[in-house]
């Protein structure tokens, strides 16, 4: 057998296995870990060696692989477990799993008593799958300490892993990895991406003389695009796809070994673990798909994206495995700064609804409390959780009998809501909705409809029945604007899941009548009824937007939003199904809507549907406390307009900013925000802001203040003094300063020392006016005033105003209103 680099090191990793410890290994792409570390683990353990990939084509290979490294068949010493794929026996020792098939493994056995030893392999990956099964694994290994765990990767930073597992051995491999030659464009190419590719592998083909062509593309379209247009060239090679959707004989057929030059067309499922035989060059789009939440349909999309550096480096890497290769890199070196070092984890991009669900089957208990290898965000598990309750799959932390039945299935919680709900009627028709639901769409382009119809998931529905029954044959597909390799994997994924149903929920009728598919559609998407509101808008709990022209469904009045097109100013529904009322799990709510035009509370009554409220209606009676909290968040939210600040409060509030200032041991002097404070007390009886505004604001915040504050205030910041002539003098308070006293130089005549205020600490400013009402003097010294100013302001005043009284003396001036004092 050939030896590997990873052979050097084996004798490490049996060693730590058979002292009980964990184990981290490092090994570079090529170097054999793969297949080699699985089955040394075999030799020194009694019980399974579970081998965890992240993809099905890499664990059918491995497996194959290994089989023949031992001797034997797959499906007897080692086998593989794939999704509606399962080629294990009792007599399985080394069985590789996609990583999913795992975690729902673990829900029935979670301390997998006949397993030994678990290895994640390409754990730099970080799907979610691998994210939740080392964080089991390390619970699982707290009643079965024996237990052990092997990660494995080519790229991973071991210091999270090696912190998170305990008593862990880090065994690093150096590889045997051949030179490889990497070319750039020289600038950046403009043209589609099948253009480009198209050019980069007849380059390829032009520049080399031997060794196959991996071409990295981002998807099946992609694949079958290139494909074509290849096939217009006379080509010396020939041109075969990989990607997850094929049948396995297609895929093997793209990593035998041929007669001629083959060019293979493969998605990121060739990116890493085993070595493609032949392979010595590299062609890169530089694109991949990756899983991320879709918010237009509520469900996990592949989205294209640019790949990171790291996979560039891994991609780049395929060529180097069997000699010296070369990498074309579809991208100038320019566009490369732009690259982001690493793709964030799965956990942080993905809907999280059955992650959510696997965690409560495996613990029922609140999920944030989970031993995460690395926590999502607590909003993101919210979401999930008030989804899996909607659907009917949870309630408190615990699962229903509905939701224990949806965890079994290898789908997302709102597609094994449809099949469950579908299957009842007729297990076959529910399993291909819930296949329409769960894949890529079947129709390449979608047209303005010129029929009306209750659901578009039902057109593709019939449009799949006819081409599976012949109706339609697969050559008019692409005239019909059907995508026929999309289509045929629907067929194909409803076949699997007719099985899986019928395992899980029995036979069910023959038939489903419309109405029972409809009702199936509404129990998976149950958060996403909208109501129409006008002509082709609808309005969703969470938003609304308008019908798309392409949508079948035109008159209905309550429907299912599937797709909603959310990336454009105004949301487009382009995919919706209808609803009966009557379907609806409806309630009635009394409750209080704040109306802007009236600015009053209104008391409801709501006819809801989950968030979204169908109808309502006046409430006679209303809820008086629902009104109250109605109009008390109104106003604080629009505080100046529900309690304005008049006149009188805002002297009110500079009276109150004075003594705060002059006697800084005094607590609680309001300001303008102690209006927040009384919201809830002056709102009580309330229902609008006009009835606000006629409070008497000044009394409110008043009797706000304790005994011995309000008589402070009244006494140490007045309102008024009364001066010599008799008059009740009001006094201005301003922002800064001290307060100030307006009155006419007559009328304080006898008054000679300043009057003070703020517990006397603080002189008044007298504004002394002429006749007139200008001021002619400002002062906080009267003694001084009359002593030194007084003689130049009687002149100027004696002048202009002769018939009032200006003694030279102003102790003999007697104060008055008048022009004169009266006679006596």
């Amino acid at each position: 057998m050939l030896r590997l680099p990873v052979d050097d090191v084996l004798a490490d990793v049996t060693a730590a296995i058979r002292a009980g410890r964990d184990v981290v290994v490092l090994a570079p792409p090529g170097a054999g870990k793969t297949t080699r570390v699985p089955a040394a683990i075999a030799e020194v353990v009694e019980k399974r060696v579970l081998v965890l990939e992240p993809r099905r084509l890499a664990a059918r290979l491995a497996a194959a692989r290994l089989a023949e490294e031992l001797g034997t068949k797959v499906g007897d010493r080692v086998g593989y477990q794939v999704r509606f794929d399962d080629r294990t026996s009792k007599n399985t020792k080394i069985a590789l799993l996609t990583e999913g098939i795992l975690t729902r493994r673990m829900q029935s056995d979670p301390l997998l008593e006949d397993v030994d030893v678990v290895v994640l392999d390409e754990f730099h990956e970080r799907s979610v799958h691998a994210d939740l099964a080392i964080a089991f694994l390390r619970e699982a290994q707290s009643i079965r300490p024996e237990l052990r765990i092997v990660v494995m990767s080519a790229t991973l930073d071991p210091t999270a892993v090696l912190a998170f597992l305990h008593d862990t051995v880090l065994v690093k491999s150096d590889g045997r990895l051949y030179p490889v030659d990497v070319r750039y464009l020289e600038q950046r190419d403009e043209r589609r991406l099948e253009d480009i590719a198209v050019s980069g592998v007849r380059r390829a083909l032009r520049e080399t003389d031997e060794g196959d062509i991996l071409t990295f593309l981002p998807g099946a379209p992609e694949i079958r695009r290139v494909q074509q247009k290849l096939g217009g060239f006379d080509l010396a090679a020939d041109i075969v796809p990989l990607y997850g959707e094929l049948d396995a004989k297609a895929q093997d057929r793209a990593v035998v070994t041929g007669p001629r030059r083959k060019v293979i067309l493969a998605t990121n499922i060739a990116e890493s673990s085993l070595t493609i035989p032949g392979v010595r060059i590299v062609v890169d789009s530089g694109y991949e798909k990756l899983l991320r939440h879709d918010v237009s349909t509520g469900l996990d999309r592949l989205d294209r994206v640019r790949i990171s550096l790291r996979s560039a480096e891994q991609r780049a890497g395929r060529a180097g495995r069997l000699g010296p290769g070369v990498a074309y890199r579809l991208w100038s070196q320019k566009e490369e700064i732009g690259f982001s070092k690493d793709i964030a984890p799965e956990v942080f991009r993905i809907e999280l609804s059955r992650v959510v669900l696997d965690v409560l089957t495996w613990s029922a208990s609140d999920p944030t409390t989970f031993g995460w290898f690395e926590a999502p965000p607590a909003a993101a598990i919210e979401r999930a959780t008030k989804l899996l309750v909607a659907l009917g799959a949870i309630r408190g932390w615990r699962r229903t009998p509905l939701g224990e039945k949806i965890a079994k299935l290898p789908l997302e919680p709102r597609v094994g809501a449809i099949l469950a709900a579908s299957a009842e009627a007729s297990v076959k028709d529910g399993a291909l909705v819930a296949a329409i639901a769960s894949e890529r769409d079947i129709l390449r382009r979608v047209r303005e409809a010129d029929t009306s119809a209750r659901s578009d998931l039902l057109v593709r529905y019939d449009l799949l029945r006819a081409l599976d029954h012949g109706g339609i044959r697969p050559s008019d597909a692409d005239a019909l604007g059907i995508d026929i390799g999309a289509a045929q994997n629907v067929l194909r994924v409803r076949d699997r899941l007719v099985s899986i149903a019928k395992r899980t929920f029995g036979r069910g009728a023959n038939d489903a009548s419309e109405d029972d598919l409809l009702r199936a559609i509404l129990a998976g998407f149950p958060d996403r009824v909208a109501r129409r509101t006008k002509g082709d808008r609808y309005r969703m709990a969470d938003g609304g937007g308008r019908l798309s022209p392409s949508s079948v469904v035109k008159n209905a009045e309550l429907i299912v939003a599937i797709d909603v097109d959310a990336k454009r100013g105004d949301p487009m529904i382009r995919v919706a199904s209808a609803v009966e009322r009557d379907w609806l799990d409806l309630e009635e709510v009394k409750t209080a809507r704040w109306n802007p035009e009236r600015e009053a509370a209104e008391a409801r009554i709501e006819t809801r549907h989950g968030d979204l409220v169908v109808d309502d209606r006046a409430d006679q009676r209303g809820d008086p406390d629902a009104l109250h909290r109605t109009l008390v968040a109104a106003a604080a939210a629009d505080l100046d307009r529900a309690l304005p600040i008049t006149d009188d409060v805002f002297a009110f509030l500079n009276r109150c900013a004075f003594l705060r200032r002059a006697r800084p041991e005094l607590e609680r002097l309001p300001t303008a925000d102690t209006r927040r404070e009384l919201l809830d007390t002056i709102a009580y009886g309330k229902k609008s802001f006009a009835q606000l505004q006629k409070v008497d604001l000044v009394e409110a915040l008043r009797q706000h203040l304790d005994h011995e504050t309000r008589t402070a205030l009244d006494r140490d910041a007045p309102k008024t003094i009364r001066v010599p002539s008799g008059r009740v003098a009001r006094l201005r308070y301003d922002a800064e300063g001290p307060p100030v006293c307006a009155v006419r130089l007559q009328e304080v005549f006898g008054l000679y020392e300043t009057p003070r205020v703020g517990g006397g600490r603080v002189p008044l400013k007298m504004e002394l006016l002429a006749p007139n009402m200008r001021p002619v003097q400002v002062t906080q010294d009267l003694a001084s005033f009359w002593a030194n100013t007084y003689a130049d302001v009687r002149k100027d005043l004696r002048a202009r105003y002769p018939k009032h009284q200006w003694p030279e003396d102003p102790k003999d001036g007697v104060a008055t209103t008048r022009v004169r004092p009266r006679r006596r």
